[in-house]
């Protein structure tokens, strides 16, 4: 182990090669013109270390300041503590293309601290893998004129609460993020209160089949000027509570897209200003702000540019009390990145706000069952706010819900659920009302509250729940299913062929009422689990009889024709458990064991 020194008012211009444990403290002046680098490893470092309080640079063409050459194998561990200035025309800290898979590299640049490429990065660790992990602490300034700031593989630990920043050059610089985690690699970075990551392109960029990880604080800022604030090609989680922004720049030099996939420049500046944008599994919670404030021309699919709050494939979203998502185009949209189907199932859980600007303020394209939960306030632009691809969808409405524009469930059997709202729901379907929201359609459940509901059906074949509390269940012109659960319920089919389920056992004075039940058209549905004397299916000829009680002991289902009262009762003409009042038929109507079934 040899230690190298520059004292303060002391110059070097000569390039040093460190190995092993070497050391090197410099307080003077290490500029370097007449090699590529001037701080080199040419074999494995093992404990070395780097600390810098003055001047440590290159100035040739294509030179680096320090650079671990391919030769130092596959195991890299190193310490650089930077107070001073890094400066380089290319790469200000880089690890050559190589072999390097294992160890820890730990740079550390202080609140005084510069590491600036002109050309290169600022750190250049993208030819790392596998196991090696970059242990990054930053609260100075990491910036690249014309290029990423970091560039980085392997693994990647990153704390900034000071300035990182590529395309730091005036004018926009095609490409340059602010940190670029590369395909496959794995990356957490936390901007703390005061850091601030900013990209010509994206502010935070992950490539394919990688997994990035980002936790910003209250005070903190991450801004994509042309792009993203983050933005991943694969799998995220973003815990945000400061602000995300992807803008348009509209800059020259932003024409890289045509109208067709891969095609070149077609005149019209591209840019895709969302606030986050992750192509696969997303998990984003957000108390802060996240906005996408413009979009133009088109992508490299040929497809014309939106501005989201946030983009993904799918996943978790929760944006919690006082956090909002907005997008000038779309507050959230979740589809395959070109418009297609999402590869994940999404659930979106929302207590602040979230707001399209010109269109919805939540879009999923997707044939899976997805679900959006919400507290908060959903405000949608051009009178849409929600829109549910094919799945079987839910859209569950709690206690201070508001929802501005239009909600539409789409394909598939789609449900609006009222289970925590805390008051009685009020939902018409055939006209499109439904409290806590702007209006709705295509929904073809809905889940009641714990309180009296007042739930009215379409002409499509519903269901409708509800729960506990004195309901009115109206089903609509079509083939429905209604059950009333706790509760004097009122229910009633209206046209088509029903169902009325029962799934409890009614309480004293807690018995519904049907008031329209059709002999050999309408069906009354018992739950075996409930009622477990019964079997399920149809119900045989000798456990229904006509009467005030149980005649035989196989006797389980009891009609009096001359009250309309329907009775289950569990042991039949044994009087060791009473029979229990379900329901009032209004009407009288005829009833036989063919218009009884077990389920």
């Amino acid at each position: 182990m040899t230690a190298y020194s520059v004292a303060t008012g002391d110059t070097l211009a000569a390039r040093l090669t460190m190995a092993g444990g070497d050391t090197l403290q410099v307080d003077g002046t290490f500029s370097v013109a007449t090699n590529a680098q001037t701080v080199r490893f040419s074999t494995a470092p093992d404990g070395a270390e780097i600390h810098n309080d003055g001047l440590i640079e290159n100035t040739a063409s294509g030179g680096r300041a320090i650079r671990f050459e391919t030769a130092v194998g596959s195991d890299l561990t190193a310490l650089i503590d930077n107070e001073g200035r890094i400066l380089a025309v290319d790469d200000a800290i880089q690890i050559q293309a190589g072999t390097v898979s294992a160890g820890t590299l730990t740079i550390t640049n202080g609140v005084h601290g510069k590491i600036i490429s002109a050309e290169g990065q600022a750190l250049d660790l993208a030819s790392a893998s596998g196991e090696f992990l970059a242990d990054i602490d930053n609260a100075g300034s990491l910036a690249s004129r014309i290029s990423d700031g970091v560039r980085i593989a392997g693994g990647t630990q990153l704390v900034n609460s000071g300035a990182i920043r590529g395309g730091a050059a005036a004018g926009y610089v095609q490409g340059a993020d602010g940190v670029q985690i590369e395909d496959g690699a794995g990356g957490l970075v936390f901007n703390a209160s005061g850091g601030v990551i900013v990209g010509d392109r994206h502010g935070i960029n992950a490539g394919e089949d990688s997994s990035l990880g980002a936790i910003n604080e209250a005070g903190g800022s991450i801004v994509g000027r042309n792009g993203s604030g983050i933005g991943s090609d694969g799998a995220g989680l973003v815990v945000n509570y400061g602000m995300i922004t992807g803008f348009f720049a509209d800059a020259a030099g932003s024409d890289v897209n045509g109208t067709t996939p891969d095609s070149g420049p077609d005149g019209v500046n591209d840019g895709d200003g969302d606030g986050i944008d992750i192509d696969g599994e997303a998990t984003i919670q957000n108390y802060g702000l996240i906005r996408g404030l413009g979009a133009g021309g088109t992508g490299s699919d040929g497809l014309p540019n939106t501005a989201e709050g946030i983009a993904a494939g799918g996943g978790d979203i929760t944006n919690f009390a006082g956090g909002k998502i907005y997008g000038a185009g779309l507050g959230i949209l979740i589809d395959d990145s070109s418009q297609g189907d999402a590869p994940f199932e999404t659930t979106i859980e929302n207590a602040g706000t979230i707001q399209g600007g010109s269109s919805y303020a939540i879009k999923i394209v997707s044939n899976l069952d997805d679900v959006v939960i919400n507290s908060g306030r959903i405000i949608g632009g051009g009178g849409n706010a929600i829109l549910f691809g094919s799945g079987d969808n839910v859209l569950a409405i709690d206690a201070g819900s508001a929802i501005r524009g239009l909600s539409d469930g789409g394909a598939g059997d789609d449900a609006l659920d009222y289970s925590l709202y805390g008051a009685g729901a009020r939902v018409n379907l055939e006209t499109g009302r439904a409290v806590g929201t702007g209006g709705v359609t295509a929904f073809e459940t809905v889940v009641g509250s714990d309180f009296g509901d007042s739930i009215t059906g379409d002409a499509t074949a519903n269901t409708l729940f509800g729960q506990n509390g004195n309901d009115r269940l109206f089903g609509g012109a079509g083939d429905d299913t209604i059950i009333g659960g706790d509760g004097a319920d009122v229910l009633r089919g209206d046209g088509g062929a029903d169902t009325f389920a029962f799934d409890v056992l009614p309480l004293v004075d807690e018995q519904d009422r049907v008031v329209d039940f059709t002999h050999g058209e309408d069906v009354v549905a018992f739950d075996s689990s409930v009622f477990t004397a019964l079997s399920a299916g149809a119900l045989t000829e000798d456990a229904f009889t006509l009467g005030s009680e149980a005649t035989t002991l196989d006797q389980r289902i009891v009609y009096d024709a001359r009250t309309g009262r329907l009775f289950y009762d569990a042991d039949g003409s044994d009087e060791a458990q009473a029979a229990v009042l379900i329901a009032t038929l209004t009407g009288k109507p005829t009833v036989d064991a063919s218009d009884i079934l077990v389920v």
